[in-house]
């Protein structure tokens, strides 16, 4: 995959347009609309379609919130592939776990699936860049099951009576990108292994739950509530868990401080817009801001929304650079607010 890295051409101009009187901001193009067939959706219509139609309907909240698509994964894990579909279970109940985060809005992965088709070994920047155009996406999760198994360990004469443990293996991930840009924003990665410590006592080899679960996995629904029940499953649902958490610090700080006081626009010179906030606040890439009047407004309401702005690129520990999303006559001074329900 190709890494872009930022350019910083402007950022000279920065201390000279602290101290200017700010410009009239040129509000860019809204984003381009989702593609809607008008009305119901038609019952032969296709996971995409009903994904971008359902979307039509999203409310104004929503729609400043990052939408994310995880990508079929590359299955490294050795697991038997007559057993699941692990390329496929494994991100689309990922997708599930994380639809129930409110600081984004997930992608359904059938009609990511519909897109990207199978994970090759590797992702190449062209399939990228379509995938995310064509769900219009904001953020892609492209990652690799890297170990998957249930093992079962038997101490014993099983025809007789002894003890069994049953250990489930989880371990994925997953590299965090901007769907335009198709730059990193991180790295996330879990492993979590459960043991089954209900060593009961086998008599006469009679099958307990956790043996029945073991053999008859196959059969099992992945991701439903008896696979939840397994050693297995725990250590997925445990994995999930500790994925989605770090993605959550990932796109979204739990606190944002300043050390030269409230989050606040820096500087405004033309449509170049600087914040106070960077690299030591935890701030990345694809941050969205709410923006109020700062105290210099006289006669304005300073709870009504102005605008939003979107972090760009970081330019240092304590500056950003942001686009404007909506609103236009942004001034210095003037409050920001991250958008994203903190997901804790």
């Amino acid at each position: 995959m190709t890494t872009k890295h930022p350019t910083y051409s402007h950022i000279a101009c920065l201390v000279l347009a602290t101290i200017l009187s700010c410009a009239p901001l040129t509000q860019p193009p809204p984003p381009a609309a989702v593609a809607s067939t008008g009305g119901a959706v038609p019952k032969n219509s296709t996971p995409l379609e009903r994904y971008l139609q359902e979307r039509q309907g999203q409310t104004e909240s929503d729609r400043f919130l990052p939408w994310i698509a995880v990508l079929p994964m590359v299955d490294d894990s050795g697991f038997d592939e007559n057993v699941y579909d692990l390329g496929n279970d494994v991100p689309r109940l990922l997708s599930v776990q994380m639809a129930g985060v409110s600081a984004w809005r997930v992608i359904p992965y059938e009609a990511v699936a519909e897109v990207a088709g199978e994970a090759p070994e590797y992702w190449v920047d062209g399939d990228l860049a379509r995938i995310g155009l064509t769900l219009q996406a904001d953020v892609l999760m492209v990652g690799t099951l890297l170990d998957y198994n249930m093992a079962r360990l038997h101490l014993g004469d099983p025809q007789v009576g002894g003890y069994k443990a049953y250990t489930g293996l989880a371990e994925v991930e997953l590299n965090v990108l901007d769907a335009a840009e198709l730059s990193g924003l991180g790295v996330v990665h879990a492993r979590h292994e459960t043991v089954d410590r209900d060593l009961g006592l086998d008599l006469l080899g009679k099958p307990r739950e956790q043996d029945l679960g073991f053999f008859t996995l196959d059969q099992m629904h992945y991701g439903g509530e008896e696979f939840q029940r397994t050693a297995l499953g725990k250590a997925t649902l445990k994995t999930m868990e500790d994925l989605i958490s770090q993605l959550a610090r990932l796109l979204q700080p739990r606190a944002l401080e300043t050390q030269s006081g409230k989050p606040q626009v820096l500087s405004v010179f033309g449509d170049e817009i600087y914040i106070n906030v960077g690299s030591e606040n935890g701030v990345h890439r694809r941050y969205r801001f709410a923006v109020f009047p700062g105290a210099a407004r006289q006669g304005v309401d300073p709870e009504k929304q102005i605008g939003v702005i979107e972090v760009q690129e970081i330019v240092s520990s304590e500056i950003s650079s942001v686009n404007v999303i909506s609103g236009d006559g942004i001034a210095v001074g003037d409050r920001i607010k991250l958008i994203m329900a903190d997901p804790e």
